[in-house]
């Protein structure tokens, strides 16, 4: 992959593709997979861990996870109990009709009439966006739960009862998101915390 290209924040115009509650079942494995746009999970209650590359990162209740495109990621739930999430996958700017693809076909396995892009070649060179002035870690542990699960809720609700702005509204909600991140991560000064500056 390509280094992304790095937005300033005035930048950002958010477009959401796809947005999903779920509960996996307790035990669960998930395979191996490649995305090829930005995915946020939040964690609502379960635990389990997520591979991303050679990284392994346990999970729980609260926590943030932000997989980057085109990394190999997989999934495995504990036996305890089922992990309750929400996800939404992003652009933090839309490429183009060009470079968009259907998450039904290439993440889900539905093909769509008219489309073929469930296997086209061409996800794998996809560029990508990210902002310059963030530097999200792959996983985080939130401290404004409450917050994360009220924005993920509007998300979701959004994208499952589309209307005339919904985009629009997707957009708005996906910015307060990036806010709530920066926020978890950033000073009001904008020094990172726990940087000796801070």
């Amino acid at each position: 992959m390509n280094e992304p290209l790095r937005l300033d924040s005035r930048q950002l115009s958010p477009y959401v593709r796809y947005v999903h509650e779920v509960a996996i079942p307790a035990g669960s494995y998930m395979p191996e997979r490649h995305i090829f746009d930005y995915e946020l999970i939040f964690v609502i209650k379960g635990s389990g861990t997520i591979r991303i590359e050679n990284r392994i990162h346990s999970l729980q209740g609260g926590d943030l996870v932000y997989i980057r495109p085109h990394l190999a990621n997989d999934m495995k739930v504990s036996a305890e109990a089922a992990l309750h999430c929400f996800a939404v996958h992003f652009d933090y700017v839309f490429l183009g009709e060009g470079l968009d693809f259907s998450p039904y076909s290439v993440y889900l396995g539905r093909r769509e009439e008219g489309r073929e892009d469930g296997g086209e070649s061409w996800l794998g060179q996809r560029p990508a966006a990210e902002p310059a002035d963030i530097d999200i870690p792959e996983k985080m542990r939130v401290s404004a739960v409450q917050s994360f699960y009220d924005v993920f809720r509007q998300l979701r609700d959004h994208f499952e009862n589309p209307g005339a702005a919904s985009e629009l509204w997707l957009k708005s909600v996906m910015l307060q998101l990036i806010g709530l991140v920066h926020q978890e991560l950033m000073t009001k000064e904008g020094i990172r915390i726990g940087h000796p500056h801070a």
